[in-house]
């Protein structure tokens, strides 16, 4: 592991070189408040064919300093880019997991041109601020009546899933190099509101990954975060809690993977840069269209929705659509199809992504408007 120097203050990080030496694209890895760069090692070898990775250690975690100064998000994306040009990087794409997200989203706001893509899994940019308050006051109140690592403890029994002896190992010793009082500077509601103010700035691709079991920033939530920017894209990860790149490193490494070279191979020309203007405005007028819909708690019967979504869905989803049709249950589903609970929920959770629709009802109005199920 190196290390770079900024003033007296060392940031510790790792720099992985692709194995496929033809791959160029480089991956920066932010992880969440309490953990530190291990937490990405269940994903890390599969994503190191494909690309270069660099990983590191926040201010005040793992075996960076923390220095003699209150740690912000301000600080915390400064550190990044002293990392950024200590290592040369001339682009990047980042992926970020929990609080990492807004330290990435503040430096999104400072390198445009570096930046290619941006990945956010399980960041509660989307969260209602009292439910967060009460969340940090519990937490503060259980270190104080307790210890650090007890609530990290009690945490880590909700964020995997499961609990594996070596997950909790990882995770447990990264607790333990935290400060209390560094936890909860970043552990706060501040941020929220300017993470949203970023996350619609942004003119990047944008991918957000949410745990279908994750029970404190469930996929609900995490999708809403779409209403933000129409170039995002969600999509909910299977038997997988908050620490989604160790629940299902190999499902997310392939999905990140594919979103990233989706968004890297094609050289646009004016009509296509046209097409993604026209696309662009279309989703911001779709999602108006839901946010007003959610207010009067009604479906427009008018509402369009492209010819590329009604392609999008795939053989599987179809079936299952048809299966929704019928009245059965995801339980029901699942055995029909021989899949687990946990695997319809994904897929109905994508459905309803697409369909732009929060539940069975409004997408079986909305299959059937749009003649999706014509052959079944």
């Amino acid at each position: 592991m190196a290390y770079s120097k900024k003033g007296n203050d060392k940031i510790y990080y790792n720099w992985i070189d692709a194995k496929n030496s033809s791959k160029n694209e480089t991956l920066i890895l932010i992880h969440g408040v309490g953990h530190d760069l291990h937490s990405w090692d269940f994903i890390i070898p599969y994503l190191e064919k494909n690309f270069n990775i660099l990983m590191y250690d926040l201010r005040g975690h793992g075996n960076s300093d923390r220095g003699n100064y209150e740690v912000d998000i301000k600080l915390l994306s400064e550190d990044l880019n002293f990392i950024i040009e200590a290592c040369h990087i001339q682009s990047f794409h980042i992926i970020a997991q929990g609080f990492g997200g807004f330290v990435g989203l503040k430096l999104a706001t400072q390198h445009n041109k570096k930046l290619k893509s941006m990945t956010l899994m399980g960041v509660p940019i989307h969260y209602p601020k009292k439910i967060g308050q009460t969340v940090v006051h519990n937490r503060n109140k259980m270190v104080q009546s307790q210890s650090f690592l007890s609530m990290a403890e009690q945490l880590i029994k909700q964020i995997c899933y499961p609990l594996t002896g070596k997950k909790e190992l990882i995770l447990l010793n990264s607790y333990s190099k935290v400060s209390p009082d560094v936890y909860f500077q970043l552990f706060s509601t501040h941020y929220l509101e300017a993470g949203a103010d970023a996350l619609k700035k942004l003119k990047i691709p944008i991918l957000l990954l949410s745990g279908a079991e994750d029970p404190i920033y469930p996929p609900e939530l995490s999708s809403a975060s779409l209403n933000f920017n129409s170039n995002a894209r969600y999509y909910t990860v299977p038997d997988a809690s908050f620490m989604i790149q160790m629940d299902q490193p190999q499902l997310t490494a392939q999905w990140m993977t594919e979103f990233i070279i989706k968004q890297t191979i094609h050289t646009k020309d004016d009509a296509t840069a046209f097409n993604d203007l026209y696309r662009k405005q279309l989703t911001s007028e779709l999602y108006s269209g839901i946010r007003e819909m959610i207010e009067n708690d009604k479906m427009p019967s008018n509402m369009e929705v492209n010819q590329s979504t009604v392609e999008s869905f795939t053989d599987r989803e179809r079936h299952i659509l048809f299966l929704l049709k019928q009245g059965l249950t995801n339980k029901e589903i699942g055995q029909r199809l021989f899949l687990s609970e946990g695997t319809i929920k994904f897929y109905t959770h994508n459905i309803f992504s697409k369909l732009q629709v929060r539940n069975r009802t409004q997408a079986l109005i909305k299959v059937r408007e749009l003649d999706i199920l014509p052959n079944i």
